[in-house]
């Protein structure tokens, strides 16, 4: 197997002296290190061909007692960091190939201004890619970080050597944001328990385009949640592909928006981000969120239009204050498709995506306080279109989820989903562009004479084929698994309206698209659309039958559809 050809031994540890400041003459020059002061060769080794050097330049010999650990530490990084990029794909290891690496041992303190402990410089083509060592610096973290700091500085290796045009032909060093930000998200994906990049989750500022982040190591969790969502790690290598050899700035930014599906893409990143979605390498959720404060609104009773505007690779938050005891209806009337705008009932909920044509109720009319809702917007398109408008009309209402009628004893039973109901409900939501392929699983539901209603779900499952003449066509796949709960009061014959409403059940969602796929889960609850609070319904010895409203129109108008349940 090809592993086999892993650490071939092509020389023996041998003593050797080497002018280490011939080393940087012609890439990487640095005045620490005094003419004529000699370093020795400690390891010699190669990984399948690609060389490896370890030099200790030190003001005496013999080395420091910790110097050879070094030499171990830093050979099994290389070989983890190789041996992990074959394992991916051994084709890539030709994409990803570089002459070798040259590590420079040094017991010299970084500059006063400085804070590194590794520090990569840049070799001719043809050379091996020096990487410095301040070992004093170094020694003060643990090995698990140390590994993950060299690891971080071999990429950089990685990026001289296959996108050394882009690195040094942009202006003003704004490549810093991918060189960087990939960078952390690379040592993560080679040693994803030490977390390292952690120290950058709380960094990335929102009114600050992704090319533009004033800390540029923050961008790690844009293709940690890029990688991780939809591309997977050679999907982050065609995206560095991607960028310009040439240009600044605007270059940059303008090569970003022109990849596929960004707006999707970039607009996920940023549910993620604000509500700590984003999957880290050992399988755990990272904990992150914007570092700039939202925009907080107070809407007051009546119809209010929240109207903004925003610069490309961008992402803003709101907080929106709604008034108590009153039917809240937000609609999302952006015209641009592209410019996404999700929207949560509490901080730390999970983001439901705002459509257009499909407003949102919130019920408060029994609730004695105000309570909040939180717009995320991002926008990531090439069009020049970045106007948004969401339109939220309040009404006071009185609470209406008291009895007046005597519960209906025919709501007592066990049910069981009609799969055809659903079918034709989805087709009704979707309408002419999307083709329904399937409903799976249980959805049943039991009521009992204290007038609670038991939804409980195992593996129910509709699948969705969406036609886009643009995008081509992209799958949804909408599951549930778990059991939710409601209080239901018939406040009339044959209409009921449910308080008390559990919400801790969560749909899964997967989209296919040609670039890639994405899952996440959100909040579900049947009841929130329902508005007013009531529910017309027919029951009978064999069926429930829920008679739900659902739009129909690009105006807003709506139909009713049955939703059927089978009495078990």
């Amino acid at each position: 197997m090809f592993f086999v050809l892993l650490f071939l031994l092509v020389n023996g540890v041998e003593a050797a002296e080497f002018n280490c400041k011939e080393l940087y003459k012609a890439g990487y020059p640095d005045f620490r290190f005094p003419s004529g002061l000699m370093c020795e060769l400690s390891k010699k080794d190669n990984i399948a061909g690609v060389s490896f050097e370890s030099y200790h330049y030190t003001e005496s010999f013999p080395k420091y007692p910790n110097d050879d650990k070094f030499d171990l530490l830093a050979f099994t990084v290389f070989n983890d960091v190789y041996t992990k990029l074959v394992a991916i794909n051994p084709t890539l290891t030709k994409k990803l190939y570089f002459t070798g690496l040259t590590f420079i041992l040094s017991n010299h303190l970084p500059e006063a201004n400085e804070v590194a402990k590794v520090k990569i410089g840049h070799a001719q083509e043809g050379e091996n890619c020096p990487i410095i060592v301040y070992a004093k610096a170094l020694a003060k973290e643990n090995s698990e970080r140390q590994k993950q700091m060299l690891a971080h500085e071999i990429f950089h290796c990685i990026q001289d050597t296959i996108w050394r045009e882009k690195k040094l032909g942009v202006e003003n060093k704004v490549d810093s944001w991918w060189v960087e930000g990939s960078a952390v998200w690379f040592s993560n994906f080679i040693y994803p328990n030490t977390n390292q990049e952690n120290d950058y989750n709380f960094d990335y500022k929102g009114e600050m385009a992704l090319t533009n982040q004033e800390t540029p190591y923050a961008t790690h969790s844009f293709f940690q949640s890029f990688s991780q969502s939809y591309l997977g790690f050679n999907g982050v290598i065609d995206f560095i592909d991607s960028m310009p050899n040439l240009g600044g700035k605007d270059a940059q930014l303008a090569a970003v928006l022109l990849f596929p599906s960004l707006s999707m893409h970039f607009h996920n990143f940023a549910t993620e981000l604000t509500s700590n979605k984003i999957q880290d390498f050992n399988a755990t959720l990272m904990t992150t969120n914007l570092a700039s404060d939202p925009i907080t609104v107070k809407i007051t009773e009546g119809e209010n239009s929240l109207k903004w505007t925003m610069e490309p690779l961008q992402i803003q938050l709101r907080e929106v204050e709604l008034p108590e005891k009153s039917i809240i209806t937000i609609e999302n009337q952006t015209e641009a498709d592209e410019n996404s705008i999700s929207f949560r009932q509490t901080p730390t909920g999970i983001w439901n995506y705002l459509f257009k044509g499909y407003p949102t109720t919130i019920d408060l009319s029994c609730k004695s306080h105000s309570k909040t809702v939180e717009l995320l917007s991002s926008f990531a398109s090439k069009g020049d279109d970045k106007k948004y408008s969401v339109n939220i009309t309040s009404k006071k209402s009185e609470c209406k989820c008291f009895e007046k009628e005597k519960f209906d004893p025919c709501l007592v039973g066990k049910f069981k989903i009609d799969p055809t109901s659903i079918e034709k409900m989805f087709s009704r939501i979707f309408k002419d562009n999307y083709t329904v392929e399937s409903a799976t699983g249980d959805y049943r539901l039991m009521v009992n004479s204290f007038q609670k209603f038991n939804f409980d779900f195992n593996h129910f499952t509709v699948s969705v084929l969406m036609h886009d003449e643009s995008m081509g066509d992209m799958r949804a796949q909408v599951s549930l698994t778990g059991s939710t709960h409601a209080n239901g009061k018939n406040i009339e014959k044959d209409a009921l309206c449910f308080s008390d409403i559990g919400d801790d059940l969560k749909i899964h969602i997967r989209i296919e698209t040609a670039s890639g796929s994405m899952e996440n889960e959100q909040p579900y609850n049947q009841f929130d659309e329902f508005g007013n609070g009531q529910l017309k319904y027919v029951c009978n010895k064999s069926e429930l039958i829920f008679l739900r409203k659902l739009p129909s129109g690009d105006m807003g108008e709506s139909e009713v559809h049955p939703i059927r349940f089978i009495r078990e």
